[in-house]
């Protein structure tokens, strides 16, 4: 019959249901098994470390377009005030782009949000004095500081590098002079809306000296209109001369591929003499830009003047090719001219003739943002515009290559590469003096993938060292120098940290574990890169003792492509990595109690919103400016970071567009939960088997081990870690392990235990059905193909309620030995009240019919 039975979903309510007899042996116990499994599996993972994200800021888009300017350290959180009224800050360097299709309206400021722990809320506003600066913000407040960046050949304002100290034009341009008149005059478009963009076959950006503020020599020469069709080029194309085409774009002649040599070999040049040591003046259009270049280098020309074709809206850019597989360089100046200028020009041209000159002292006009600078300005931030104040100390020096700030002292580092030497300023009270109190000798560059160079700390002898981060970009090289008297530091030793790869791909150095002890090291290199076939690592350096193998923390979660961007530690230890495309992962430096340091404790890798934009496997080294990007710690709010997130997008990169491309314009908050330090999770870290090289100092001390002074001291008073520098692994954590097992041989064993019983259940009821439907068919054969049989199991059969059997039907004769199941007959009890006789089945299947 239909049964009713309490059944409990598998996350729901009790509840009552009722099921159909069965017909057959069916597999009923399997779904809830593995119903039973899946619970176990989600108690366990419920409990499991997490990392939890969600949005805290969206910059505006249009009008304004605003974005993160955080290269370098231009971004931090602050800590304002003390005890429960103390507030949360982030301060950050953004650019306001306006409007995308002009550079001279771009802006910058520096702003203050407030955080409650989940959304950000901006409370101040300070504008730079340029549309491209280097503002510092240190780990504490209230001040940050600005200066200007050393020019740089792919600068998007060249005119901020500009500074009242330097002796060469701000900015360099175009001087024409008329023949007939004499007069001189300065075009504007070509360092305010038309520029040239020198590329390899790539497209990556090159530096030759063929472009306006890398020239080094003065050109100067008449202008000649071309007139005369290039020879051998096709019928279509010497109609209209002046565009100065060997083909059509859609031609190998005139495509942005076409060489030199192709050229050359084809003869496909403009007439003898007729622009030898003159400007060749041609119009935009019909065929590449490249190809217009080279056929009047080919053909003699000091240089290329570009004329655009038409009035458009918005600033201009061409792009010129040089293959560098066939040796290739860009050795004369290409110019770019806007259609009413090079109008004009061709009209001074016609009426008498015109010269144009170029070269590193020939000025420009600046565009209308250019206001000139030098040295630092403090500016005084918090958390309303009543706070503001600001300082400027024009005299420091002129441009930097970058600033960074110190975390446990008032001192302030600027890398100066013109003297190659890093500067060291007191900024103990900035708005009455900035002294200069020490400097090292040593080249450096703001060139590289790390954004931080400088690692400030106090030692395990309680004296401050510095360490400089590879601060030329050559090399992998750690520089550790005795800076705790800063107008006297001593190199105490050179480490090259060839871990990852000889010369390349090192990121940044971070403190983490108890003290900042440790110095963790992401690797910018990725399958793509280093020579590198497999995902990246992150290595611990124990301050203590640099000789020491580093420990290294694989990262397997790493797609092609991605690579740890950035790492910072919470003053509790737990430390977040952001992995650019792929997310981000939570590590253990060192927490109180810890069972788990140097191990990967949570990640949150391959969601959304840091792995959604689309990148082709076939590019899949453009991930690195997707996701998640650089990271910074909370102050107030216990393991949360703050995480900026880029969005790139193909379709206006593949145009060119890198502006479009590229937006980074919000801020993530990542918390990580449910983190017991002293509960085992991940994997424990490995000695690095590559090591590095260390190079001693004038200022390394050694004791009777050959160890230094420091690391002597860390080997007796650091109980974390061995002689052979294993980490030692703690009773808890093995209780821990044992503890987990036991909760998992325990849940299979009761899961066994249920399936059994259910088992054994089923088998007695189906054995049960199939004895009173032998007994009908040995009792009444004259009614076996009869439809309307029936028999209800469990009453007398035919009806009989004096007990005895129905006619034809004699009483079963039950084995002396129950057991023996091949001995027992089939047959049902006379009593209304036994339902069968004692019998078994033979063993099968659990889901045999």
């Amino acid at each position: 019959e239909g049964r009713s039975e309490i059944s409990r979903p598998l996350f729901g309510p009790l509840s009552l249901k009722s099921n159909p007899p069965p017909t057959s042996m069916t597999c009923h116990a399997g779904p809830r098994l593995f119903a039973l499994v899946a619970l176990c599996c989600q108690l366990s993972i419920s409990a499991a470390p997490e990392i939890k994200v969600h949005s805290a800021l969206k910059m505006p888009a249009a009008p304004v377009h605003e974005n993160l300017g955080t290269k370098n350290q231009a971004m931090n959180v602050w800590k304002w005030g003390d005890g429960a009224s103390a507030r949360e800050l982030v301060v950050a360097l953004i650019h306001q782009y306006n409007n995308f299709d002009y550079r001279a309206d771009d802006q910058e400021f520096g702003v203050v949000w407030e955080s409650d722990g989940t959304k950000l809320t901006e409370v101040m506003r300070v504008p730079m004095s340029c549309p491209n600066v280097e503002l510092l913000v240190p780990k504490k407040g209230p001040y940050v500081y600005e200066s200007r960046l050393d020019a740089s050949p792919f600068m998007l304002h060249p005119e901020c590098s500009c500074s009242p100290q330097q002796t060469t034009p701000c900015t360099p341009g175009v001087q024409v002079t008329t023949t007939v008149s004499g007069s001189d005059s300065s075009y504007r478009s070509p360092t305010n809306s038309h520029f040239v963009q020198l590329v390899n076959e790539w497209g990556e950006l090159i530096a030759d000296p063929a472009v306006l503020g890398r020239l080094t020599r003065k050109t100067e020469a008449t202008v000649q209109i071309v007139s005369q069709p290039v020879m051998g080029a096709q019928s279509s194309l010497t109609s209209d001369p002046i565009y100065g085409c060997p083909g059509t774009r859609d031609d190998p002649k005139g495509n942005q591929d076409v060489t030199y040599a192709s050229l050359t070999s084809q003869g496909l040049l403009l007439p003898t003499g007729h622009v030898k040591d003159k400007w060749c003046l041609v119009k935009r259009g019909y065929c590449s830009e490249t190809a217009k270049v080279k056929v009047c280098e080919l053909s003699g020309a000091v240089g290329t003047i570009i004329v655009d074709h038409g009035m458009f809206a918005g600033d201009q850019e061409i792009k010129v090719q040089y293959m560098r597989a066939e040796g290739e360089k860009a050795e004369k100046p290409v110019l770019f001219l806007s259609f009413s200028e090079g109008e004009a020009l061709k009209g001074e041209i016609q009426n008498g003739g015109a010269s144009v000159k170029v070269g590193p002292l020939v000025a420009g006009t600046p565009p209308p943002s250019y206001h000139p600078g030098s040295g630092i300005v403090v500016h005084s931030l918090g958390p309303s515009n009543a706070s503001y104040r600001s300082k400027s100390y024009p005299d420091l020096f002129a441009t930097a290559g970058w600033l960074e700030s110190s975390s446990v002292r008032d001192l302030l580092f600027v890398c100066l590469p013109a003297v190659a030497e890093i500067r060291i300023y007191n900024i103990e009270k900035p708005l009455e003096r900035i002294p200069m109190v020490g400097a090292i000798q040593i080249p450096c560059s703001r060139f590289g993938l790390h954004d931080y160079r400088v690692l400030d700390y106090v030692g395990h002898d309680g004296k401050y060292k510095t360490l400089l981060i590879d601060p030329a970009d050559k090399g992998n090289r750690l520089y550790y120098y005795d800076t705790d008297s800063p107008s006297n530091p001593k190199l105490i030793l050179e480490l090259h940290a060839s871990f990852e790869a000889e010369s390349d791909g090192l990121g940044q150095v971070q403190p983490g574990g108890r003290g900042g002890r440790y110095h963790i090291m992401t690797w910018h290199c990725s399958d793509l890169y280093c020579g590198k076939s497999h995902g990246d690592n992150i290595y611990f350096l124990d301050s203590w003792n640099l000789t020491s193998p580093a420990q290294k923390v694989a990262l397997p979660m790493l797609s092609k492509g991605s690579f740890a961007r950035d790492l910072q530690c919470g003053s509790d230890g737990i430390c977040l990595v952001s992995l650019t495309w792929d997310g981000f992962v939570a590590l253990d430096s060192g927490a109180e109690g810890t069972v788990n340091q140097f191990s990967v404790i949570a990640s949150y890798t391959g969601a959304h919103p840091f792995s959604t934009s689309y990148v082709p496997l076939d590019q899949a080294h453009l991930r690195m400016y997707s996701g998640a990007q650089k990271v910074y710690t909370s102050q107030i709010f216990p393991r949360r970071f703050y995480v900026e997130h880029a969005d790139l997008n193909l379709r206006p990169l593949r145009m060119g567009d890198v502006v479009r491309a590229l937006q980074m314009n919000q801020i993530y908050l990542a918390e990580v939960t449910g983190y017991d330090p002293s509960v085992a999770v991940g994997s424990s870290a490995q000695p690095s088997q590559t090591g590095s090289t260390v190079y001693l100092g004038p200022g390394y001390q050694q004791d009777g081990a050959g160890l230094p002074v420091d690391g002597a001291k860390a080997r007796q008073q650091d109980r974390d870690r061995s002689e052979d520098g294993t980490v030692h692994v703690s009773l808890v954590a093995i209780l821990a392990s044992f503890t987990a097992v036991a909760f998992v041989l325990v849940g299979i064993l009761l899961c066994a235990i249920l399936y059994r019983i259910r088992q054994h259940s089923r088998l007695q009821e189906q054995m049960e059905r199939a004895a009173a439907n032998r007994i009908l068919e040995a009792g009444q054969p004259q009614r076996a193909n009869a439809e309307e049989a029936t028999v209800v199991v469990g009453r007398p059969v035919g009806g009989s309620q004096s007990g005895a059997a129905a006619p034809g039907v004699r009483p079963p004769k039950l084995a002396e030995d129950p057991d023996d199941w091949q001995k027992t007959p089939v047959g049902l009890a006379q009593s209304p009240s036994v339902v069968a006789a004692p019998i078994r089945s033979p063993a099968r299947g659990f889901c045999e019919p």
